[in-house]
């Protein structure tokens, strides 16, 4: 949905392919959401002599997640600090009513090409 320096908004929508057995949105389809707007995030600051590999990943479930959820993240790059470095990145997942259903929390090794 949006998508800017350092700043990245990523919107699924519920569908029967990627419900569970709870009626909900699967945990693991939470996770894919939340990995790919994490690496959109990272790889809008970094240039191109930089890459970013993930090498964690946590995610914490508040709710079920129904309807359209979206995916929220913010990062910036500090250029004076060394490489190859560590980074986390937050990515918060919301439903329709604004509440947080999920956080996760990826670690990106970012270094010279």
């Amino acid at each position: 949905m949006e998508l800017k320096k350092g700043e990245c908004v990523v919107q699924l929508k519920e569908c029967r392919k990627i419900k569970n057995h709870l009626n909900s949105i699967h945990a693991i389809a939470l996770a894919n959401l939340a990995e790919f707007t994490s690496g959109l995030t990272v790889h809008s600051t970094i240039n191109q002599s930089t890459r970013g590999i993930p090498f964690h990943f946590e995610i914490e479930y508040f709710k079920k997640s129904r309807g359209i959820i979206l995916a929220r993240s913010e990062f910036q790059l500090k250029k004076e600090l060394a490489m190859p470095r560590n980074e986390k990145v937050v990515v918060e997942l919301y439903n329709e009513a604004k509440e947080m259903t999920a956080r996760a929390t990826a670690t990106w090794k970012i270094s010279a090409k």
